[in-house]
């Protein structure tokens, strides 16, 4: 059992992080445990925390066809607030919070999808042509800026999901920008 991704700080100062033993943590600042999720799979996704209330969101390696929900939102005492059929693949990739409550990830299915924070509603989707391992970030002007395996930046409009621009690299991008 070992932790794939990083962990997180949440403003009150608890770590988060996921395992490979199909669990999610959340740690008091002195090392003892504060809670423990049972997950359908392992998480190497790190979470994504609001700084406003403390909830997260966290990915995870589920694949749909076998074990349902693989994007999730919990609240600082480890209550599931909702669960996403995110993506038909895993979600390894760190998800990013947008400051007008979009959640952005993308997933092994090729896709890069905006959830709403709040109502756990797809906002928008983006098809790359490969995988995508990497998490996005988030330029001064709210452009999205997220790397696929299939060897392309994606430059995406925050609002609809549309390619601003890309730049081929020629070899799969693993890596966050």
């Amino acid at each position: 059992n070992w932790f794939e991704g990083n962990v997180a700080i949440g403003p009150d100062g608890t770590l988060y992080a996921g395992n490979d033993n199909f669990h999610v943590y959340a740690i008091h600042r002195d090392g003892t445990q504060k809670w423990a999720i049972d997950m359908p799979d392992q998480t190497w996704s790190s979470p994504a925390i609001d700084p406003a209330d403390g909830q997260l969101f966290i990915g995870n390696n589920a694949m749909l066809t076998f074990l349902g929900s693989n994007m999730f939102s919990f609240d600082t005492e480890g209550n599931r607030v909702w669960r996403h059929s995110e993506a038909n693949g895993s979600v390894a990739a760190s998800p990013m919070l947008t400051a007008d409550g979009a959640v952005i990830v993308g997933g092994f299915d090729g896709y890069v999808r905006a959830i709403d924070a709040v109502t756990n509603l797809e906002r928008w989707t983006f098809a790359t042509r490969d995988h995508v391992y990497a998490s996005p970030a988030e330029l001064p002007d709210g452009t999205i800026v997220e790397p696929s395996a299939d060897g392309t930046i994606y430059a995406l409009d925050p609002a609809t999901g549309a390619q601003r621009w890309a730049f081929d690299t020629l070899e799969p991008i693993r890596s966050s920008p």
